[in-house]
């Protein structure tokens, strides 16, 4: 919540929104859909607020910057609750369960670069919340390169350096990728299509078959991409 409008109703934590139903939410249709979302939020909490809107996560910090809203779901991390001046409110009831980054690696790994693990256990237990914030805002509302942030604070706290490929040389790499995935699949598609072209030049009844079959593929796909971009 705004800092200004949590003070005005004095709260501090969730269960404070029992007593101001008319309070409007505003939370991402992925926090809506979540087993332990809003809807288990309200149970658990026995919330009373009706005036619930699915957002974008951007537009949420938008609307509650402007006033449309007055509450929304976000991480506790996340660059905007600085600048926004905004308030977490407590989980006092526990609804969340809580979570903790680890580092996987491969077992053989501390033989072959020991120097790597011992670079990994200096970030261990020495980035605060605060931190993360701090660079998460750099990076979406200054608009730095997250490598660069990362290797900054790194440098700084950590005295580690790290060295940040050139813009130009990922471009590249992300290039030819891109080209080689793209070749793969138009290749795949290729030696499948014209195949089946052929029998269903050759055969009417099968052709009819490849065509229903194709049409069926092309709207799972189309689907795809649909709920691809709807994520993104």
């Amino acid at each position: 919540m705004k800092t200004e409008i949590a003070a005005q109703y004095g709260i501090t934590k969730i269960s404070d929104l029992r007593h101001y139903p008319d309070l409007r939410f505003g939370f991402t249709e992925r926090f809506l859909a979540r087993q332990d979302g809003w809807q288990s939020l309200r149970q658990t909490y026995q919330l009373p607020q009706t005036d619930v809107r699915g957002l974008h996560h951007y537009l949420a910090y938008q609307g509650l910057n402007s006033g449309a809203i007055d509450l929304m779901d976000a991480y506790s991390t996340d660059g905007e609750l600085a600048y926004y001046n905004l308030q977490v409110l407590e989980d006092d009831l526990h609804h969340f369960p809580d979570y903790y980054p680890l580092i996987i690696y491969r077992a053989d790994l501390a033989e072959r670069m020991p120097q790597v693990i011992a670079a990994l256990q200096k970030i261990v237990g020495n980035i605060t919340e605060t931190e993360i914030r701090q660079m998460n805002g750099t990076a979406t509302l200054d608009k730095v390169p997250e490598s660069k942030v990362a290797a900054d604070f790194l440098a700084k706290k950590l005295n580690l350096q790290i060295d940040i490929p050139e813009e130009t040389l990922c471009l590249y790499q992300f290039t030819i990728e891109h080209l080689i995935l793209v070749s793969i699949s138009l290749f795949a598609a290729i030696v499948v299509s014209i195949p089946l072209g052929i029998l269903a030049f050759k055969s009417s009844r099968l052709g009819q078959i490849i065509w229903v079959q194709s049409l069926y593929y092309d709207i799972k796909i189309e689907k795809l991409w649909t709920d691809m971009i709807f994520l993104d």
